[in-house]
């Protein structure tokens, strides 16, 4: 058997708006530094998470942090090994 290949993915929030529970699906391919962050519409970052010491595969994580920031429309950018992708994401209250 050839083991599947993972890329790096990013769902965003889900439920997306998202409330009280800001839980983000993600999938990493390999065990390497990884971050996580949330940037505000002005482009600023209100949140940063280290995530890649969670391992390859699918993950779903609870950015309890985003209860304290207010409703509006936001970016979700992981990072990992020299790539990057971006979803939009929504907290509304």
């Amino acid at each position: 058997d050839i083991p599947q290949m993972t890329s790096l993915s990013l769902a965003g929030f889900r439920p997306n708006p998202a409330g009280s529970d800001a839980n983000v699906a993600f999938t990493l391919p390999r065990r390497a530094p990884a971050t996580l962050e949330l940037i505000d519409i002005a482009g600023r970052r209100v949140l940063s998470r280290e995530v890649g010491s969670l391992g390859p595969g699918s993950h779903v994580l609870r950015l309890d942090e985003a209860e304290k920031l207010p409703a509006g429309v936001y970016h979700l950018r992981l990072r990992q090994s020299g790539t990057s992708i971006a979803r939009r994401a929504v907290l509304v209250r």
